[in-house]
């Protein structure tokens, strides 16, 4: 008899547990990328300020890698198994990063009677996505820092004699080059769009791979002052070889062959080997979009909840590259940098 009550208040309390367990929400983080690409990393730092305090979420990841296999036969069986993943997790929200989740998955999840959507780190209008009209969709915009970047390229100064264009006897002219991933084509419209005056802004040019890049770069010196650059990660050795070149490697190349400095919209620029950069904030997109996802689980309603856009900039330099182009920044961006562990001597 005892025996026999024991087992029923083991199941009891096992019922009991696997009641709570199932009575939990459930979010899914899918992020586009790979979890040590640098811009992912600052995602993952982000969200995990928010959700370690989650104790009643079962809370789960799944990685697309999507920068390191990104030909269209991957990109398909990334989607699919990401799908997959939003199938059998059954998730209350997703928390989408970047892109490439939306394209190739969460789009479909528009207006879904069960599923609701947290964007970030989207480049573009969010109505290539179908979110615009969506109920079930909220976020945090990923806007470029085309005014912060505008503003300290214009900063720039001479260590020596000036000459121009630092001098301010001309404007100072800028060029665009870019690889042809599916965020910054996305976004080129937007960068081609903006008001950069007082520089001038003179073309952006998109490349398939390494030879053309590197062919952009050295024409780059004759129409500009000053090359932007955001990705460079799916550029092709060449034509015959469909590998993509190591990141450093582009922009160690670029930077010691473009003859003028290279300046990056994306903080993680500098670290591959830009002259310095001025970027969104991964943290905050990542930070974000978990108070955003606590906001819905707690049971408001994604049309109660307004989608933002980002705030926060961080500035990344290289005083050896920036002493080698002969210019300097006003003290304020060294110490910002310093500030937030992006300052390389």
């Amino acid at each position: 008899m005892i025996r026999v009550l024991s087992i029923i208040v083991i199941l009891t309390l096992l019922g009991g547990a696997l009641t709570y367990h199932a009575g939990k929400p459930r979010v899914l983080v899918l992020q586009s990328y790979e979890p040590d690409y640098a811009w992912t990393a600052g995602v993952i730092e982000g969200l995990d300020r928010v959700t370690r305090s989650w104790s009643d979420v079962h809370l789960n990841a799944h990685y697309m890698y999507t920068k390191k296999f990104s030909d269209a036969d991957s990109l398909r069986r990334a989607g699919v198994q990401a799908g997959n993943a939003v199938e059998r997790w059954k998730p209350d929200v997703v928390i989408a990063i970047d892109n490439l989740a939306h394209a190739l998955v969460m789009q479909d999840y528009a207006n879904h009677p069960t599923i609701k959507i947290v964007y970030a780190g989207i480049n573009g209008p969010v109505s290539a996505f179908g979110y615009d009209s969506a109920t079930n969709v909220t976020g945090i915009r990923e806007n470029r820092a085309m005014g912060p970047v505008r503003d300290a390229i214009a900063a720039l100064r001479q260590t020596g004699v000036a000459s121009a264009p630092w001098d301010g006897s001309r404007p100072i002219r800028i060029r665009y080059v870019m690889d042809r991933s599916v965020s910054v084509i996305r976004d080129r419209p937007n960068v081609d769009g903006f008001d950069w005056s007082p520089l001038v802004y003179t073309a952006s040019v998109a490349v398939d791979n390494y030879p053309a890049w590197q062919e952009e770069v050295r024409r780059s010196e004759g129409m500009a002052d000053i090359i932007i650059v955001t990705n460079y990660r799916q550029l092709k050795r060449s034509d015959t070889d469909a590998g993509f070149v190591p990141a450093q490697e582009v922009m160690a190349w670029t930077e010691a062959n473009a003859g003028i400095p290279v300046i990056g919209m994306n903080v993680f620029n500098t670290e591959d080997g830009a002259t310095f950069s001025v970027g969104a904030s991964p943290i905050e997109q990542g930070q974000v979009a978990a108070e955003l996802a606590g906001l819905l689980i707690s049971g408001q309603a994604a049309t109660e909840i307004p989608a933002r856009d980002n705030l926060q900039f961080l500035v990344s330099m290289s005083q050896e590259r920036l002493a080698r182009h002969g210019l300097m920044l006003p003290q304020v961006y060294e110490a910002f940098a310093r500030a937030t562990n992006t300052f390389e001597r």
